[in-house]
């Protein structure tokens, strides 16, 4: 397949699709990007892009980099 018709196809893809892709095939991609060195700083734009879109998800972001929050709930407490 060429880029382009894989583009298309993920974009197609339901929610809960996107995020099977993303814990499925995402490690691996994140793996391939931490070794250029520039990656990451090609990414900030659009990293900036969706967390002032979305800043809720920044602040739970910070709070699981911590270790303050796990997927128990919040502060790594069981509800």
């Amino acid at each position: 397949m060429k880029f382009e018709e894989i583009k298309k196809a993920i974009l197609e893809l339901s929610p809960e699709d996107r995020l099977r892709l993303m814990r499925e095939v995402g490690p691996e991609l994140w793996e391939s990007m931490m070794t250029d060195p520039d990656a990451m700083a090609q990414m900030m734009p659009q990293c900036r892009e969706m967390t002032s879109r979305h800043p809720e998800m920044m602040v739970r972001m910070r709070e699981m980099m911590s270790g303050t929050c796990g997927p128990e709930g919040q502060a790594g407490r069981k509800r």
